[in-house]
């Protein structure tokens, strides 16, 4: 029915019936297209096939960046603007912010790469980045009332480590250190 009113195909029937003989349709992503206008639902199945008809903004966020270098990132590739992050950022419950941040995303926004579609807010950009964090933190069964400590750790280590080898023993030297209250 969208694309019917978007005059993309004729009619809805035209556009169900090509999808349903086509066995990739279910492969078709949620997300926005650009597609042409006036097309028999058989094309309009197949562009939507087509990744290079997705329009999006992929923004990558490396290991390691602050909470102000992804701010930098994020408005470079979206063009949503630095106030507009910022302001979402003083809304800890806007961006999904665990209560164990106490309000400071620093440390919360998960590095990754990920889609952004048109007109996507500044809060819904951040908040994926948030719940990305917390969904790999419940996965790797951190306990919620470790989330802080391990994410504070995990930075140092992210920061202060110059080779992948020198991790580990980092790791150990400061839960050692957090053992013996130094």
């Amino acid at each position: 029915a969208t694309l019917q009113k978007a005059g993309v195909v004729a009619t809805a029937k035209a556009f169900i019936d090509a999808f349903a003989a086509n066995p990739d349709a279910a492969k078709i992503q949620p997300g926005t297209y650009s597609l042409l206008k006036e097309q028999r639902g058989v094309d309009a199945v197949t562009a939507l096939l087509n990744p290079a008809n997705r329009v999006s903004m992929k923004v990558t966020i490396p290991e390691g960046y602050t909470v102000a270098q992804i701010v930098t990132r994020v408005h470079e590739v979206t063009l949503i603007s630095v106030d507009d992050l910022q302001a979402a950022l003083k809304d800890p419950a806007a961006i999904g912010l665990p209560a164990e941040a106490g309000g400071n995303a620093e440390g919360w926004l998960f590095p990754s790469t990920y889609q952004v579609e048109p007109g996507a807010t500044a809060a819904s950009v951040l908040k994926q980045m948030t719940a990305q964090t917390v969904a790999v933190l419940t996965a790797k069964g951190v306990p919620q009332d470790q989330w802080k400590t391990v994410l504070t750790e995990a930075s140092l280590v992210e920061r202060e480590a110059a080779r992948d080898q020198d991790r580990p023993p980092m790791a150990r030297a400061i839960d050692n250190r957090l053992a013996r209250d130094m």
